[in-house]
């Protein structure tokens, strides 16, 4: 027995109304996450008060384009406290014609980037975060290549995450760490001249 088109009963469109979304990115309020979840109202506003939407992207067009998810940075540690960096300049070129060096340190570990230029930070920032991990917070002088939005250091940073903030100009021992590490480095060189 094969029922006609006319006896199906196509009058209770309610539950798929209530899943589908009039707007392209639904609003979240405790009642939808309730209705959509099955959960209490007391429920979906706790759910609200944990979840971050760190990280969402919104597409325009086409929606069908994969995303790259190097934002993510699953696959590296974070380094918690407070780190610092300053640049150590050498009084000679190296054999490498290495002119100097970036120094990152926390007080109990460091880490020393030679390089050809001072330029070269941005770079020096990048082997740290994949040798190492990514720090959390990020101290440094007002150096011209570490300051303003537009160097690759600090673009570098903000894609990383990284809290940055600055020595106050003619205040010493802001970023000791890292220059009780210079200066043993300066020591070093000098009795290897």
């Amino acid at each position: 027995h094969v029922e006609s088109r006319q006896d199906i009963d196509t009058t209770d469109n309610r539950t798929a109304a209530e899943v589908v979304s009039n707007t392209r990115h639904s609003v979240i309020t405790p009642e939808r996450v309730s209705q959509v979840f099955g959960v209490g109202l007391n429920t979906a506003k706790q759910t609200i008060a944990v979840t971050t939407q760190k990280g969402i992207r919104r597409a325009i067009h086409p929606l069908n384009r994969r995303y790259r998810v190097d934002h993510l940075d699953l696959h590296r540690n974070r380094l918690g406290g407070q780190w610092y960096v300053d640049h150590f300049t050498a009084q000679k070129k190296s054999i490498n014609q290495n002119t100097g060096a970036w120094v990152y340190s926390n007080g109990n570990m460091s880490k020393v980037y030679p390089v050809r230029s001072r330029s070269e930070v941005a770079d020096t920032l990048s082997t740290l975060c994949n040798d190492i991990g990514i720090p959390d917070r990020l101290k440094m002088d007002r150096a011209p290549e570490l300051v303003g939005k537009g160097t690759d250091f600090y673009k570098l940073a903000r894609k990383r995450h990284i809290d940055l903030t600055y020595a106050k100009p003619e205040r010493k021992n802001q970023i000791s760490p890292v220059d009780v590490e210079i200066r043993e480095l300066q020591k070093r060189t000098r009795s290897k001249m």
